[in-house]
């Protein structure tokens, strides 16, 4: 299979949840990190979804209430209406990404992103992505990692099976923000990468694995899926069966557990916009 892959076969599922506290006053449970305009006229929202703007019609995932900030954000850069699923209440990331990959194809590669990151080079981002595509379409589900730059404690690390040149590896094991001793040796180590939250499968991969590792999440999405309510280009999951569904991170409910999962290096300045330091970090960037 050609690895140019043409990007408009990779739907950007995008994360814009959260509480809003960690940048407070900035921020709030009113006003979500990824609405916020932080190093341009763009919000943290739009600048990812300009980052995606060659690949197919995204969706975005937020809370109920803040449909109306997703749609005008959309709209604002006329990327065509795309798709916000709305969620009735926070169940965290791993459901989050069962119900974006419940709406679309089974062997459709869906890319998941967090919506408060920031990318410095978008085109080598992309670069990354399309070599990433020709695994994905084999069954591979692909973890798009960043080098440390730091001892960094707040982050977590994804290890590598190997030091070779290519340019995915396997995955060894995930180390949940470790404490700075750890993450000392980590970085040393030279095998690892911080978790960036990022990662592309085929949206049937990613189900298959959370029925696995996590059938309640999984059941309680496809109850929520097959019963939620489509107006437009907003879809409701029903607000019972997704309410009875844990709220687990992703990490914690999956990828820890999953076997065969691979990483490659995102090779571009990357920044969880978590903290005021990460965010002082993000702005030295070349946009």
């Amino acid at each position: 299979m050609d690895i140019n892959l043409p990007l408009k076969k990779v739907t950007p599922v995008i994360l814009a949840g959260g509480k809003g506290v960690r940048l407070w006053p900035l921020t709030g449970t009113q006003r979500p990190k990824p609405f916020l305009r932080l190093f341009s006229k763009y919000t943290l929202l739009q600048r990812t979804l300009r980052r995606v703007e060659t690949c197919a019609e995204p969706i975005i995932v937020c809370a109920a209430q803040f449909v109306d900030k997703a749609k005008s954000n959309m709209e604002a850069l006329a990327q065509g209406q795309g798709g916000i699923i709305a969620e009735p209440m926070p169940r965290s990331t791993a459901a989050s990404i069962a119900m974006a990959a419940l709406c679309v194809g089974k062997d459709d590669l869906i890319l998941v992103m967090p919506s408060d990151h920031v990318i410095g080079n978008k085109e080598m981002f992309l670069q990354q992505l399309r070599g990433a595509c020709t695994r994905a379409h084999e069954g591979a589900m692909i973890i798009f990692g960043a080098r440390p730059k730091s001892n960094n404690t707040r982050y977590g690390y994804v290890l590598a099976e190997g030091f070779g040149k290519a340019e995915v590896k396997k995955v060894q094991h995930f180390v949940e923000k470790p404490e700075k001793p750890r993450a000392v040796q980590l970085r040393a180590a030279g095998n690892c990468f911080w978790n960036t939250g990022i990662f592309l499968c085929k949206a049937g991969v990613y189900l298959e694995k959370l029925e696995r590792h996590a059938p309640d999440i999984y059941e309680s999405c496809v109850r929520a899926h097959k019963s939620g309510k489509q107006e437009g280009n907003i879809f409701t999951p029903d607000r019972a069966a997704f309410e009875r569904c844990p709220a687990i991170p992703v990490d914690v409910a999956l990828m820890e557990k999953a076997r065969n999962l691979s990483v490659t290096d995102i090779k571009t300045p990357w920044a969880d916009v978590g903290t005021w330091g990460s965010l002082s970090h993000a702005v030295t960037f070349k946009y």
